[in-house]
């Protein structure tokens, strides 16, 4: 274990006299790069911490470093592995290069609620080893899963609620599968950071942009926006908090049971919580007056032919390097299709 970097022993006291058994209390460094108040830190990382505190009687405590103190979001996976963090979060997004089988539960059309592709992936780390292989090479134990529910597409004009609307518009993505999501739908992808969203959508730079609907009141974008779909399946975000795989496995088996039980415990409530907000946000908006629709199944199966590129794009670019994606993603998809979508 890499203890001499970032783990604290603390003796507790003993009695040579009696030969008492010493007893030990462990402080792991806990970092990522969100703000105190994201729901990373406050639904998933702080309460996940505070579970397993009580839960070990305080044999495992805490010293905690939000808004990238220690790592920023792109570099946590390196913090993990050369011992500046034990615990963190791994964004599979930012680092397909090392996780690129994982980008699989990123792909379009691959669920339609956060606890439906919380699930999936959950099942498929069990099921399809060459997932969990891949983890397990980067020297990590994945602890909570998290997805965003699908991003769905915010239009600055009327609802484009068919496919054959998405020829020739401008829409805003954040790069990587996103953007051959766009293209894939006809439409022409602009590649931007969510922060200039606002000027682009104010300017008509861009028609829409493809976005999770969490982050439309962080940047204002309620302002601008006049539509808003509500089920599209274009893709989600995968975080996941880890523990450095050394410092897991050299846990009792009494703590490891605490750590996995709280994190399945978080996960759950996590998902609930963002399956929640997406209900809460569509009725907030449109009492804004935002125009909120809804692909019909014919268009629904009409854009996920369209879109059937990006997994196509996916698989050719992973075999060529010599990676079984074809057999993982067929896999994955399988679970997808078996695993409800918990929608209410």
């Amino acid at each position: 274990m890499k203890r001499n970097a970032c783990l604290t022993y603390i003796a507790a006291a003993t009695s040579i006299a009696l030969a008492a058994p010493a007893a030990s209390a462990e402080t792991m460094m806990v970092g990522h790069g969100f703000s105190p108040t994201h729901f990373i830190s406050k639904d998933l990382t702080e309460p996940w911490m505070a579970c397993v505190e009580e839960g070990t009687g305080k044999a495992i405590t805490f010293d905690y470093y939000p808004s990238g103190q220690i790592a920023a979001p792109t570099a946590t996976l390196d913090a993990l592995n050369t011992g500046l963090l034990n615990v963190s979060t791994v964004s599979i997004g930012y680092v397909t290069n090392k996780l690129p089988l994982n980008g699989i539960s990123m792909l379009p059309n691959m669920g339609e609620t956060s606890k439906q592709m919380v699930a999936a992936y959950r099942t498929a780390l069990e099921q399809i080893p060459k997932l969990a292989e891949e983890l397990r090479a980067n020297g990590f134990k994945p602890l909570v899963i998290n997805l965003f529910p699908p991003y769905q597409i915010l239009g600055r004009s009327d609802p484009i609620d068919t496919a054959a609307k998405f020829e020739g518009r401008l829409i805003r993505t954040a790069g990587s599968a996103n953007t051959l999501t766009i293209r894939e739908l006809g439409a022409s992808p602009v590649e931007m950071p969510a922060a200039d969203i606002y000027i682009a959508l104010e300017r008509g730079t861009v028609d829409a942009a493809l976005l999770g609907l969490s982050s439309i009141k962080s940047y204002s974008l309620h302002e601008l926006l006049k539509s808003i779909s509500a089920n599209g399946q274009f893709g989600s975000f995968t975080t996941l908090l880890a523990m450095d795989l050394e410092d897991y496995e050299a846990l009792s088996q009494e703590n490891r049971a605490v750590v996995d039980e709280c994190a399945l415990k978080i996960e759950a409530n996590v998902a609930q919580l963002m399956d929640d907000e997406q209900k809460s946000l569509l009725d907030e908006f449109e009492a804004m007056g935002i125009a909120i629709y809804r692909y019909s199944d014919e268009e629904l199966a009409t854009l996920a032919e369209r879109m059937k590129g990006v997994e196509e794009d996916f698989v050719t670019r992973l075999e060529a390097r010599g990676l079984p994606a074809a057999k993982v993603g067929e896999a994955y998809k399988k679970i997808v299709a078996e695993t409800p979508t918990f929608a209410e």
